[in-house]
């Protein structure tokens, strides 16, 4: 869908953005917030509910996507094999932060807190298995 609208209706803006008006300008903040309001007004609603419940907002953001983009992508970079440190340094590249932004850094905290969450429920199950083997 995106490739769509780059070759279709996008045209050939003199800016890096994605989205741009009518006027090939970028959206403003503001323009793109409403945008996702509207579209999280679309969401089915057992979609909505799972976002209420997870986040306890009604509406995803521009930044959720970055946020999920961040994660996701430093999650690939370690699983390929790169060390935090380079791992930490091609988003700092691909985000366009500076060499000694500490924004890699906080993305990074939700990378450990999904593995270690999957290690803690890993680690339960194990135990809950050894104590259910136990005769009684």
């Amino acid at each position: 869908m995106i490739q769509t609208y780059v070759e279709n209706y996008r045209g050939r803006p003199e800016h890096a953005f994605l989205l741009n008006t009518q006027q090939n300008s970028p959206l403003s903040t503001e323009s793109l917030t409403k945008m996702f309001v509207k579209i999280s007004d679309c969401l089915p609603s057992r979609v909505r509910q799972e976002l209420i419940d997870r986040s306890g907002r009604r509406t995803v953001t521009p930044h959720d996507l970055r946020h999920t983009c961040a994660v996701v992508r430093l999650n690939q970079l370690l699983q390929q094999g790169d060390s935090m440190d380079e791992a930490l340094q091609k988003l700092r590249a691909f985000f366009g932060w500076s060499r000694e932004s500490q924004m890699p850094v906080r993305y990074a905290r939700a990378v450990f807190e999904d593995r270690l969450a999957a290690i803690w429920d890993s680690a339960l199950d194990e135990r809950v298995a050894v104590l259910r083997a136990i005769p009684v």
